[in-house]
């Protein structure tokens, strides 16, 4: 006598997944990797923000300092204390942020008494995240100097 084994096969093709999970794995799939593309978009182009507004900050002191260094002469050669004078100050420190390639319009330069202040606003892209509408960003940096002459000493 001969044994024979039989094998079935399932023409069931659920390979026992429920019904509702059904393309549960294509939906996952597509949430994880529009999160990762926004999550790389933040880095990269939140860091290239970042980047532009240290460039804002140093190119607002780079002019501050241009305009406390235009001295009213005729003011400090009769005892008064150092202090710029303002169209000066004004003239040089726009000259500094044309020669740092900052457009005009895009900066505000204030003198006041012994001090300059100057306010740069760059434009940061989004390569990446305008991919999904995000448009480049504004920056701004801001930066003061004083009017100083000689050498200042601490107080003990």
């Amino acid at each position: 006598m001969t044994e024979r084994s039989a094998i079935t096969l399932s023409s069931s093709h659920d390979h026992g997944w429920r019904r509702g999970e059904t393309g549960s794995v294509t939906l996952w799939l597509v949430i994880m990797t529009v999160a990762m593309f926004a999550a790389v978009g933040l880095v990269s182009d939140g860091g290239q923000a970042m980047a532009v507004k240290g460039t804002a900050i140093g190119d607002a002191f780079g002019a501050a300092r241009a305009g406390a260094d235009a001295l009213d002469r005729n003011g400090f050669a009769q005892g008064g204390r150092p202090a710029p004078d303002a169209a000066a100050a004004r003239a040089a420190a726009a000259q500094f942020l044309a020669a740092a390639g900052v457009p005009a319009g895009r900066y505000q330069i204030v003198v006041n008494a012994q001090e300059v202040t100057v306010s740069v606003t760059l434009s940061s892209p989004t390569p990446i995240l305008s991919a999904i509408g995000v448009g480049p960003r504004n920056v701004t940096g801001r930066g003061n100097a004083q009017a100083v002459y000689g050498v200042r000493v601490a107080a003990p």
